[in-house]
């Protein structure tokens, strides 16, 4: 997992100033601030999000639907992103995310700009995946509500959300008697 100031870094990488920077720091806030896998982001269609109530509805492994909250900073960047996105004409999917050419995302694409970006800020063995474990591990750190974590991931066995988190098996046992 990344810590607070690399996860900072990493959201550094992208340039903004372009469509498809704006494009990729959008979906980094997306993926770590609402614990999505990277099917779950290629896969989000624009009617999923609610901007205003900062609530995305996602599926999951298995056809889970759950309904995850959407951060802040994530939903300012989403609506800068959309602007730029609802300019292009012609575009036939209902994909969120899509390239410069109007096509949808693929979960390669995003694994290769977040290793672009990690190499940029001087990070190893980041993945997309590395976003969902510090999604877990930051959130578990400041709420201390394995359950409700569990939840947002979209779990069925509370002993998988363990897997998701760094924290000592002491820590994780104080907080769950809790």
């Amino acid at each position: 997992f990344l810590n607070q100031a690399e996860v900072e870094a990493l959201f550094l990488g992208p340039d903004t100033s372009t469509e498809t920077g704006l494009r990729d720091r959008a979906i980094l806030e997306l993926m770590y601030s609402s614990g999505l896998r990277v099917s779950e982001a290629v896969s989000i269609r624009s009617k999923d999000i609610d901007l205003d109530a900062g609530i995305l509805t996602t599926t999951g492994k298995g056809g889970k639907t759950r309904r995850v909250p959407v951060g802040s900073s994530a939903v300012e960047w989403l609506k800068s992103y959309l602007v730029l996105r609802n300019k292009k004409e012609n575009i036939e999917v209902t994909n969120l995310f899509v390239t410069p050419a109007g096509r949808p995302l693929t979960r390669q694409t995003i694994f290769l700009f977040i290793k672009e970006y990690a190499q940029k800020a001087s990070l190893e063995d980041v993945s997309p995946h590395t976003l969902r474990h510090s999604f877990a591990t930051h959130l578990l750190e400041s709420s201390r509500d394995l359950r409700g974590v569990q939840e947002l991931l979209g779990h069925a066995n509370i002993s998988t959300t363990q897997v998701y988190t760094h924290l000592d098996f002491q820590h994780l046992a104080r907080i769950y008697d809790a």
